[in-house]
């Protein structure tokens, strides 16, 4: 619901993620840790390897802090790292805490592209 921002596209694994990247060229991918047939780690170096400019960002209910979730996202080329909102059972707060964090680093990441 953002104005300047367009969702290009989505996919429901790493497999699929690559072959949509090929199709669409978004600007930037906001891929998920856990994901079925080829997780996020998979698919963030072969991102690296096909699309090394490609700006992306690691989102996960993994707590970065106990987990070096973001150390290792940032390691493997990630541009920045977004923890979801886990255990948030109240709707509103989870889009409030998705705006403040993943939106503005989406737009940090687009800007700066």
């Amino acid at each position: 619901h953002e104005p300047d921002f367009e969702v290009v596209g989505s996919a429901e694994n790493g497999r699929e993620a690559l072959t949509r990247i090929h199709l669409l060229n978004p600007d930037l991918v906001i891929l998920d840790v856990e994901m079925p047939v080829m997780d996020g780690w998979e698919t963030l170096e072969a991102i690296r390897l096909s699309y090394p400019q490609l700006a992306v960002i690691m989102f996960s209910t993994l707590d970065p802090d106990k987990d070096g979730t973001a150390g290792r996202a940032i390691k493997l080329g990630a541009r920045d790292f977004v923890r979801k909102p886990a255990n948030i059972e109240n709707r509103r707060l989870a889009w409030q805490h998705l705006r403040e964090n993943l939106l503005q680093k989406v737009k940090t990441h687009c800007e700066s592209a």
